[in-house]
C-alpha cells in the first residue's frame, strides 16, 4: 500500500507540475499574442489617422490654391494690377480682394504688384520691394 500511495503522490505531483507548465506557457503565449495584436492594431490606427490628416491638409491647400487662382482671374483685379495708379479702380479691386480674403482660412491676403513693386498685406500698403536687395530673392523666384 505504501508503494501505491507513493506512486499516486508522484503521479499527482507530476500532473500538477505538468498542468502548471502548460498553464504558464499557454498564458504567456496568450498574453504575448494579445500584446502583438494590440501593437499591430495601434500602428494601423495611427497610420490611418496620419493618412486622414494628410488628406485634410491636401484638401485645404487645394481649396486655398483654387481661391487664389480664381482671384487672379478676376478682370477687376487684373485691371488694377495693370494700372495700379487709378484710385477708383484701386477702391473696387480692394473691395473684391476683401471678398476673396474672407474665403481664405487665414482671412489674410498679400500681394506685390509687378508694375510698382508695392507690397500689400490685407489691403494695407506695407513697403516697396527692392528687387535688387538679396533679402528679397523670393520675389524673382516666384515670377
Amino acid at each position: 500500500m505504501a508503494i501505491r500511495t507513493s506512486i499516486r503522490r508522484r503521479l499527482m505531483l507530476f500532473s500538477l507540475i505538468l498542468f502548471l507548465v502548460i498553464f504558464i506557457g499557454g498564458s504567456t503565449a496568450f498574453i504575448l499574442s494579445t500584446w502583438q495584436i494590440a501593437h499591430i492594431n495601434a500602428g494601423q490606427e495611427l497610420a490611418r489617422a496620419v493618412e486622414i490628416e494628410r488628406i485634410k491638409l491636401e484638401s485645404s491647400v487645394n481649396s486655398e490654391i483654387t481661391v487664389a487662382l480664381k482671384m487672379a482671374d478676376s478682370p477687376i483685379i487684373q485691371a488694377y494690377f495693370a494700372n495700379p495708379g487709378d484710385p477708383e479702380l484701386e477702391k473696387i479691386a480692394f473691395s473684391e480682394i476683401g471678398g476673396y480674403r474672407r474665403a481664405f482660412a487665414s482671412n489674410s491676403v498679400f500681394w506685390v504688384n509687378d508694375a510698382d513693386k508695392k507690397f500689400y498685406s490685407d489691403d494695407a500698403y506695407a513697403f516697396t520691394l527692392d528687387v535688387d536687395d538679396p533679402n528679397n530673392y523670393w520675389y524673382l523666384m516666384t515670377l
